[in-house]
């Protein structure tokens, strides 16, 4: 059975890939959460992980709010991100 930290791990290795080279960089805020920061076809974006919590399945929730930011990105062809 997965964990949130393999989804926030396949997350992270999915929005490295589409991000411009040598710009993707994970930082930290202060409640905890992991945000993720680079650039996407030369704009500077970030994208906040969000907790597992409370209020449905996490692995739909994560899924839904990546390709909320993916569609989001300036980028062509803008891929679907799924588990």
């Amino acid at each position: 059975m997965s964990t949130p930290h393999t989804y926030i791990r396949k997350v992270t290795k999915f929005l490295g890939r589409l991000s411009d080279d040598g710009t993707f960089r994970v930082a930290k805020r202060r409640g905890g959460h992991k945000r993720l920061v680079a650039s996407y076809g030369g704009q500077k974006r970030s994208f906040t992980v969000p907790g597992p919590g409370a209020g449905g399945p996490y692995q739909k929730r994560l899924q839904d709010d990546v390709n909320r930011f993916v569609s989001s990105l300036p980028l062509a062809n803008a891929p679907e991100f799924s588990f």
